[in-house]
C-alpha cells in the first residue's frame, strides 16, 4: 500500500496530543458509533491504525478529508505525513495530488450513468465533456476530491454500487453516516 513509518507515527501522535483513540469522543469520553465505524472501515481498507487516523483527525483534517490523505499517499506512494504538512500549509487537494504526480484522473469513479441534481454533477459533467485522454486536466475543487475519494473509498470498502453513495450523498448525509448505515444494512442482510 503506501510507505509507512512507526517513528511518523510516532512524531504525529506526540504532537498531537493523542493518547489513545481520541477525535470522535464525546463529553463522557465514549467514541460516537459513527465515527468510530468510519474509522474501523478506514482502518481495514486503507490498514492504518484507528490511534493514528485520529491523530491525523486531530491534527486539523477533517472526517471526510481522511480518506484523501490516505488515497493521495498510498496512490503516490508516499508518506501521509508529507501530504498532511501540505494540507495543513492550505494547498488545495488537487495542488497535493500534482505535487506528488497525480492528475484528476485518478479520482474519477466509473458510474453506469452521469449524475444528475447532485454535490457529484458538477466533476462528471467536466469530466464527461471532454475526451478521457484530456482528463487528466479537468479542474477539480477540494469539494469535488472529497466527494470522488469517498465515493471510491465507500463504494469498494463496502461493496456498494457506487450510484448508491452517490444518492445518499444527495440526500444531505456525511461520508461516515453513509458508511454506518450501508454497514448495517450488510449486517442485517447476513
Amino acid at each position: 500500500m503506501w510507505i509507512y513509518t512507526w517513528a511518523g507515527a510516532f512524531f504525529l501522535l506526540l504532537f498531537t496530543g493523542v493518547a489513545g483513540v481520541a477525535g470522535g469522543m464525546d463529553a463522557a469520553g465514549a467514541m460516537d458509533g459513527t465515527i468510530h465505524s468510519f474509522y474501523a472501515a478506514l482502518r481495514d481498507y486503507y490498514r492504518v491504525p484507528e490511534a493514528e487516523i485520529a491523530g491525523i483527525r486531530n491534527s486539523g483534517i477533517s472526517y471526510e478529508e481522511l480518506p484523501v490523505v490516505f488515497f493521495i499517499a498510498e496512490t503516490a506512494r508516499t508518506e501521509m505525513q508529507r501530504v498532511i504538512k501540505l494540507r495543513l500549509t492550505n494547498r488545495t487537494w488537487a495542488e497535493i495530488a500534482f505535487r506528488f504526480g497525480l492528475t484528476p484522473d485518478v479520482f474519477y469513479v466509473p458510474l453506469a450513468a452521469a449524475p444528475t441534481a447532485s454535490p457529484y454533477s458538477r466533476p462528471y459533467s467536466r469530466y464527461n465533456s471532454r475526451p478521457k485522454r484530456e482528463w487528466k486536466t479537468v479542474w477539480l475543487t477540494d469539494r469535488d476530491v472529497v466527494n470522488l475519494v469517498n465515493l471510491k473509498f465507500i463504494s469498494q470498502s463496502c461493496g456498494t454500487p457506487p450510484e448508491q453513495v452517490i444518492r445518499m450523498r444527495s440526500e444531505g448525509k456525511t461520508f461516515p453516516e453513509i458508511n454506518e448505515e450501508i454497514e448495517k444494512a450488510r449486517q442485517v442482510a447476513h
